[in-house]
C-alpha cells in the first residue's frame, strides 16, 4: 500500500494533473466511454486526503471539460445535421433512444433535459448531438450547459471530497471509496431518470 501511496500521491500534486483531467473530460463529453466522473471523485478525495490536488482548481478544470466538452459535441451535432446523427442509429441503438427521446423533450423542458443529461454519460452526449442537430438555439443552450457542467463538477468533487476525508489516512481508500461512490451515485441517477423517462 506504501508503494502505491508513493505513486499516487505525486501525480496528484503534479500541476499536469488539471490540464489532463480537463482533455479527459472534453474527450468525454463527445466520445462517452471515459469516466470523467469517477476521475473528478478520485482526485476529489485525494484532495481531501493530501491537500494535493487543490480543489478550487480541480473544480475549475472540471467545469472547464465539461463546458467546451458540451458546445464541442453541440457543434458537432449542428455541424452533422439531424440526418448523419439519425443515421447513428444501426451502429449505436443504445445512444440512438436517447436521441430520440432528447429530440421530443427539448421543446419542451429544454432546462430539465439539459440540466439531468449531464450526469449521465451517454445521456449529455446524445442530448448536446441533438441540441445541435435540431438546431436548438445556442443562446439558449450556452447558459444551461454552464449551469449544468457547474452542477456537475460541485456534485462530484464534493462527493469525492467525503469520500477522501472519511478515510483520510489512507489516500488510496479514499479514491477507491471515491469512485465507487460516483459510480452508485451515476447508476442511480441513470436508473431515476429512466423511470421517469418511462411514465412520461
Amino acid at each position: 500500500m506504501d508503494i502505491v501511496n508513493d505513486l499516487v500521491i505525486p501525480l496528484a500534486a503534479s500541476p499536469w494533473i488539471y490540464l489532463l483531467l480537463f482533455a479527459f473530460i472534453v474527450g468525454d463529453s463527445v466520445i462517452p466511454m471515459l469516466p470523467s466522473e469517477t476521475l473528478v471523485a478520485g482526485l476529489a478525495a485525494m484532495s481531501a486526503t493530501t491537500g494535493q490536488p487543490s480543489m478550487t482548481l480541480l473544480v475549475v478544470a472540471a467545469v472547464a471539460g465539461a463546458l467546451l466538452g458540451d458546445n464541442l459535441a453541440y457543434g458537432l451535432g449542428r455541424w452533422w445535421g439531424a440526418e448523419k446523427v439519425a443515421a447513428l442509429r444501426t451502429r449505436h441503438d443504445a445512444l440512438y433512444r436517447v436521441m430520440e427521446w432528447a429530440r421530443s423533450e427539448l421543446d419542451q423542458r429544454p432546462v430539465s433535459v439539459l440540466l439531468t443529461a449531464r450526469y449521465i454519460p451517454l445521456g449529455r452526449t446524445a442530448v448536446t448531438l441533438t441540441a445541435g442537430a435540431t438546431r436548438f438555439p445556442w443562446h439558449r443552450f450556452a447558459p444551461i450547459s454552464f449551469l449544468a457542467v457547474l452542477g456537475w463538477a460541485a456534485y462530484n468533487a464534493l462527493a469525492g471530497f467525503l469520500a477522501g476525508w472519511w478515510l483520510r489516512d489512507h489516500p488510496v481508500l479514499g479514491v477507491g471509496l471515491a469512485i465507487v461512490v460516483a459510480i452508485v451515485l451515476g447508476t442511480l441517477i441513470d436508473r431515476l431518470v429512466r423511470a421517469v423517462q418511462g411514465q412520461g
